[in-house]
């Protein structure tokens, strides 16, 4: 219920559950009738994607990013204050507009993100890093894994769920899942666009989509 009543406030259309997926019965219960979409591969081939580069990249953005430079923005209460005035991050929250991906985030929403929503990724006192799938044992062995996958089909009705590779689907199966093939939006085929390189030092699309003159500004605050 308080789940419920904290997202319809905000017009949520769509939500990423990951890392906290054992918030899935939760979300399932409060949205009865919501389509889920699993990202899907093999557990060989997750694992070696949350203990490669990728995952060394973002331990170190994140330990850069809120350990030192966002740290000092956090010393005074600048940020509740800003939101009293009324155009802080929580009237961002609200407009719930898209601001990761190249040439989409202003420094506003950077501010925002990086002195406040990424930290809640490394806090302990929301433990996202040990959550899930993220636990300890579900790194080393399949079983927690596939049991998540179980656990997803017994929680969604087949004609509400979809198991989407991104090795083998793309646009026309997901907006078939989602019955857009007649909403008079204009055609997309093939794969999704890939909202992160693997050259990427970061691993972070906020950052990597930013201009210099944006970075530059952000640290400067």
């Amino acid at each position: 219920e308080i789940w419920a009543r904290r997202f319809s406030r905000c017009r949520v259309q769509a939500m990423s559950i990951e890392p906290a997926v054992d918030l899935l019965p939760v979300a399932v219960a409060a949205s009865p009738d919501a389509k889920v979409i699993v990202t899907w591969r093999d557990y060989a081939s997750w694992k070696k994607s949350h203990e490669g580069v990728a995952a060394i990249k973002d331990v170190r953005f994140h330990i850069l990013m809120a350990r030192f430079v966002a740290s000092g923005i956090r010393m005074l209460p600048w940020l509740e204050l800003w939101d009293r005035v009324g155009d802080g991050c929580t009237s961002l929250l609200r407009e719930g507009r898209a601001f990761s991906g190249k040439g989409l985030s202003s420094v506003r929403e950077m501010v925002c993100y990086y002195a406040s929503w990424r930290i809640a990724w490394g806090n302990d006192d929301f433990q996202l890093r040990n959550r899930g799938l993220r636990s300890g044992i579900s790194m080393v062995t399949a079983e927690p894994y596939l049991t998540y996958l179980s656990d997803v089909r017994r929680l969604v009705p087949p004609e509400r769920l979809l198991f989407f590779d991104f090795q083998r689907h793309g646009w026309r199966e997901l907006r078939a899942f989602l019955g857009e093939e007649d909403a008079g939006r204009a055609p997309r085929e093939g794969k999704l666009p890939r909202a992160r390189s693997k050259h990427s030092l970061t691993n972070d699309t906020v950052w990597d989509g930013a201009s210099w003159e944006q970075l530059l500004a952000l640290l400067a605050v």
